[in-house]
């Protein structure tokens, strides 16, 4: 493992933010990028082969599942032919969403990104206000900042700093629309909030919800309905967000509701903002195909062999000394201090053959960062030895790095005191071990 060096440790608005006429050339510092690039051709070789992708979010392993295959191979069969058909297919799937949410209907986008920023530019005045738990998605909270001037985080899962924000606001603005935008489950913390009370909240201060389903729906809760399923909120929620990626087999994303004009006003609106909207053929066969297969019996076996796989990892990594936080979900956030030791693990894992997220700034805090495994309805015993043993391994070997390069820093500290009387510093090599 090469040395310990500005690149492992600085986040990418630090470079950002470096001086520099050139855009990308401010990104690495030249020196830092080839020491890394050298070291990473003495150790590997060649690219390593990864065995083990727990990055995909293929939650319930419905990608490879020979239904799946089979309706996106008939769809693309079928080609441009039958494009009356395939509209009718479109209107089945979303009205299919809409009563799987308990909602009055649905619209489907190509992606959860053009969701997300064609609700918030036609929902939003520049002068509505908007209050997102401060532990949002960076996608929700840039695409609310995108859409209105007037945006407060509230803190994460506290309605008591939800409540008063909402006080301050009717206090001065009464008549004001306001936005309240949270999220089912916060895959950094597998945290969840009191979704009930988030909206008794918003309801007593004539307050519109939004909540984003997209980490958790088809993976969590009674039929897969996920956390809102779970705490009986179903039809309840005025706006619903989601992404088919993690567990219908295919990019997309949905906004879901019961007010009779937001469907209509999103078709009619969303070209405007030239994000894409209409799904392949093949996408909405391949979801209306995971859609039939998550709320019958073969999505609750899947569900259940993913609890039992993620409440088994917790459990070996609560007894191996990592700290393990939130609900069980798909998600098993491993926070481990500092920037540059997560990335030292993620990379080493990586060389082992073992793919991981390594969640960093800006999404977290420096402080916050963690890798963020995520788990398959396939994953079982064998997987999750297999991931744990990796993890070890590779934080044992990343700490020895570490503990070497902070004692070759006090030898030469030691003789630079005695030399010339004073004390060098130690960048970047202070927090490695995140203290």
């Amino acid at each position: 493992m090469e040395s310990t060096d500005n690149f492992w440790c600085a986040s990418l608005d630090e470079y950002k933010h470096r001086p520099g006429l050139q855009l990308l050339d401010r990104l690495l510092d030249s020196e830092d990028w080839q020491r890394c690039q050298a070291g990473v051709e003495r150790e590997r070789g060649v690219a390593p082969l990864i065995q083990l992708d727990l990055a995909r979010g293929d939650h319930l392993g419905l990608t490879g599942h020979a239904q799946v295959k089979e309706a996106a191979h008939a769809a693309i069969d079928r080609g441009l032919a039958g494009a009356d058909g395939e509209c009718a297919r479109l209107r089945d799937l979303e009205q299919a969403l809409a009563d799987f949410l308990q909602q009055r209907d649905c619209t489907l986008f190509a992606s959860i990104d053009s969701a997300t920023y064609s609700l918030f530019n036609i929902i939003l005045a520049e002068n509505d206000f908007v209050l997102i738990d401060a532990g949002a998605s960076l996608r929700l909270q840039r695409g609310v900042r995108g859409a209105s001037r007037l945006v407060t985080p509230y803190h994460h899962l506290d309605n008591g700093s939800l409540q008063r924000e909402l006080r301050r606001i009717r206090l001065y603005r009464p008549h004001a629309s306001v936005l309240v935008v949270t999220q089912s489950l916060f895959p950094f913390d597998s945290d969840t909030p009191d979704l009930p009370a988030v909206q008794t909240l918003a309801k007593r201060f004539g307050a519109t919800l939004l909540v984003d389903v997209g980490y958790d729906l088809g993976s969590l809760g009674p039929q897969g309905g996920g956390l809102l399923a779970q705490q009986g909120m179903l039809g309840a929620v005025d706006l619903v967000l989601g992404d088919l990626r993690h567990c219908f087999a295919t990019p997309g994303g949905f906004v879901a509701g019961s007010h009779p004009c937001l469907a209509p006003v999103l078709r009619l609106n969303a070209s405007t903002f030239d994000y894409p909207r209409y799904l392949l053929p093949s996408q909405v066969a391949v979801a209306a195909t995971a859609l039939e297969l998550i709320v019958g019996g073969e999505g609750e076996r899947r569900r259940s062999e993913l609890s039992e796989s993620a409440k088994l990892m917790r459990e070996m990594l609560r007894d191996g000394g990592f700290a393990v936080t939130g609900v069980t979900s798909a998600y098993l956030p491993i926070p481990l201090g500092s920037l540059c030791r997560t990335r030292l693990v993620a990379r080493s894992l990586a060389a082992d053959g073992v793919r991981v997220e390594c969640v960093e700034p800006p999404l977290v805090e420096k402080a916050g960062c963690c890798l963020l495994p995520q788990l398959s309805a396939g994953h079982g015993l064998g997987v999750i030895c297999d991931l744990f043993d990796a993890l070890n391994a590779a934080v044992r070997t990343v700490d020895r790095h570490l503990d070497s390069c902070v004692e070759t820093w006090r030898r030469g500290a030691e003789q630079s005191v005695g030399m010339a009387g004073c004390h060098a510093p130690l960048p970047c090599l202070l927090d490695l071990h995140g203290g």
